[in-house]
Order: C-alpha cells, then structure tokens, then sequence
C-alpha cells in the first residue's frame, strides 16, 4: 500500500513516520489504519495492481544476468555440464555439450563466431538467443535455465 501525504504531496510506505498538521506519528502507524480511515486524514491512497506473473518472469529473463564462472558452476551443479566441460568453458574453451547442440541449430552465428564471443565474455545473459537455442536443441527446459540464473518466483 502507498499512501500520498495530504501536506506533502510525496508517498509513503505504510512502514513511514510522518508528521500531519503538526503532529508527529511513530513508523507503521498508517498500518493501524483502514483505508478509509486513511484517506478521511486526507491521504490519497494507493494499492496498485499486481503484476502478471508471466509479466514478472519475462521482465526478470530480460534482465538477468551472471557472470561465465557463476553460469559454469552452476550448469555443473544442475548436471548440464561435465566437470571437464564446466572447467573448459569457464576458461573460454567451447564444450562438447555446445558443440553438438550447436551443430543442429538453423544459423543464428556461425559456430567460430560463437566461440568467440564465448571465450570474450565475462557474463552470461538469461535471454541470449544462442544461449536458448543451445538449451532448447539440448531440451533444457526454460525453468532450468531460470533456476541456474537465480529465479525463485519470489522476484519483482
């Protein structure tokens, strides 16, 4: 809930103090009230919507991001990439579980262009394309893909 100050014109979290008309309220105080009672103290308040979840999670895939080493370790751990091959595409190198994804792939980039930009990069972005079409050839679910970029459906 978000309530505009009546004096102010600025918005405060239900967990603000605040003064009104001279007086002075303690932090949480707007939580003891309804949203009547608020707005009868001149308070505009405001509860806005909630997101989509499918919203959330597009909003969230465009934006994420890990570093090669974190993205490495992390496809290891979910049984995506061998020890040898999370240790070889940390360093840059390009692992047989790409190379044999890739191989079936329609070009996106030729395959010398997308080791390339592998063995440059530092991070690891959730919706780069080659990344999903290397996971979607190897039937990697999204929500796997999702799971080694931190999601936990909590975010916003």
């Amino acid at each position: 809930m978000l309530y505009i100050h009546p004096e102010t014109g600025k918005p405060l979290s239900s967990s603000s103090a605040f003064t009104l008309n001279g007086v002075k309220y303690p932090a949480t105080w707007l939580t003891s009230l309804s949203t009547d009672q608020a707005a009868a103290m001149g308070f505009t308040v405001y509860d806005p919507p909630a997101e989509d979840p499918a919203v959330t999670l597009a909003n969230w895939r465009d934006n994420a991001v890990i570093s090669k080493a974190q993205f490495c370790l992390r496809a290891n751990a979910a049984g995506l990439l061998t020890d040898d091959e999370m240790v070889l595409s940390a360093s840059g190198g390009w692992p047989t579980a790409f190379a044999d994804a890739f191989a079936s792939l329609p070009v996106i980039i030729s395959e010398a262009q997308a080791k390339a930009v592998w063995a440059a990069v530092a991070e690891v972005y959730r919706n780069d394309p080659v990344l999903n079409a290397v996971a979607t050839a190897k039937g990697i679910a999204p929500e796997t893909l999702d799971s080694i970029f931190g999601w936990t459906g909590q975010q916003q």
